[in-house]
């Protein structure tokens, strides 16, 4: 409402001094022509029209661009407006729509954060149970953890966060790269002990050796053409043969399940057939006993 009414007093002002301007000059063209100054006058309020229909224009604009000397442009803003338009209404109702905008965002992310953990708790317990047929061909409980376990075997700093974290000291948060290395470590398939003495308890972990990548990496190692490589190179084709091991054992038994349902189904086709057909001659028969 504020608006409104000082654009409508601004308008009247204008009209104003464009009447005043216009009666000027009719009255000396008057005295020179009376034709002439009937046909300025047409002119005059015609002009007048269209100035004041753009400059109402640019009072509704918080922002517009004049054109200087006809090639020029030059933005203008108008702050009066942009203060009337935008200004809050209550200094404690912007402080409260502030408050209450920053706890939609904390509860829309807490929501968020909250469904991408159950969702990767699901996935990763649906990749799980997918790979038991790779658990049971590589004699393990859990095949991707030891291949990752023998991928980082060449990471000392790994080992020992492993061995610092098992003796009960908390992940570190102090930073994002101890925070990522710590999380490695706490991933790593070890076998540890502790030692006590009267003074002090030694505390030392070993990674868990005794699986079947281990057995292949030793294979390798044994091979007089591969003992001509680097370390890396064995490491890589160590991971490349476990890994094509394992995608054969979960197609084979996938392909196994999928036979045995198969087949299973094409055995109790006949039965259920059978069965299908005498529990619907029986009903017809009840119906026309009953009926």
């Amino acid at each position: 409402m504020d608006t409104n009414r000082d654009l409508q007093i601004l308008a009247q002002q204008d009209n104003l001094q464009l009447q005043d301007r216009e009666n000027e000059v009719i009255q000396a063209l008057m005295a020179l022509d009376p034709i002439i100054a009937d046909g300025f006058r047409r002119d005059l309020h015609q002009y007048i029209n269209d100035e004041n229909l753009r400059m109402a224009g640019h009072r509704e604009r918080i922002a517009h661009v004049i054109w200087v000397f006809g090639f020029l442009p030059l933005p203008v803003v108008n702050y009066g407006l942009l203060w009337r338009r935008n200004r809050p209404r209550s200094f404690w109702h912007a402080i409260s729509a502030t408050v209450l905008s920053a706890i939609s965002i904390c509860v829309k992310c807490l929501r968020w954060l909250l469904y991408f953990l159950t969702i990767g708790h699901y996935v990763w317990g649906v990749i799980k149970s997918s790979l038991m047929f790779a658990c049971a061909a590589t004699f393990s409980d859990n095949s991707l953890w030891d291949l990752y376990t023998y991928a980082m075997r060449g990471f000392p700093l790994l080992l020992h966060r492993h061995t610092m974290m098992y003796g009960g000291e908390a992940l570190r948060t102090d930073s994002v790269s101890n925070f990522i290395v710590d999380n490695l470590a706490n991933k790593l398939r070890t076998t540890c002990m502790s030692i006590h003495s009267a003074n002090e308890t030694i505390r030392t972990c070993s990674l868990h050796n005794e699986t079947l990548i281990y057995r292949f990496s030793e294979a390798f190692e044994k091979t007089s053409t591969v003992q001509k490589f680097p370390p890396w190179v064995v490491t890589i084709l160590t991971v490349f043969t476990y890994t094509s091991y394992v995608t054969l054992a979960q197609v084979l038994g996938f392909n196994i399940v999928l036979f045995y349902l198969l087949q299973t189904g094409y055995r109790m086709q006949n039965p259920l057939t059978i069965l299908t057909r005498l529990v619907v001659s029986g009903w017809k028969g009840l119906q026309e006993y009953v009926l």
